[in-house]
């Protein structure tokens, strides 16, 4: 079987390509990624999981005494 090899020449890597046409429309882009929402509810999908887990949790106050509880 003879196969052949698909290379480019030198000619063909040398020399520029011409710029891609741009469309000067005010419309949004199709090959942009949107944008993302203004509120994904992670902290919630957060604190769940550590309710869940009963995490325990130390707060210093300033006076330097501790309080020691669970996420509830």
């Amino acid at each position: 079987m003879n196969r052949k090899l698909f290379r480019p020449t030198l000619t063909e890597v040398k020399e520029p390509h011409p710029p891609a046409p741009r469309s000067h429309s005010n419309g949004p882009q199709p090959h942009k990624k949107p944008a993302p929402p203004e509120q994904t509810h992670a902290e919630n999908f957060y604190w769940i999981k550590q309710m869940q887990a009963r995490t325990p949790v130390v707060v210093v106050l300033l006076d330097g005494e501790t309080l020691h509880g669970t996420v509830e």
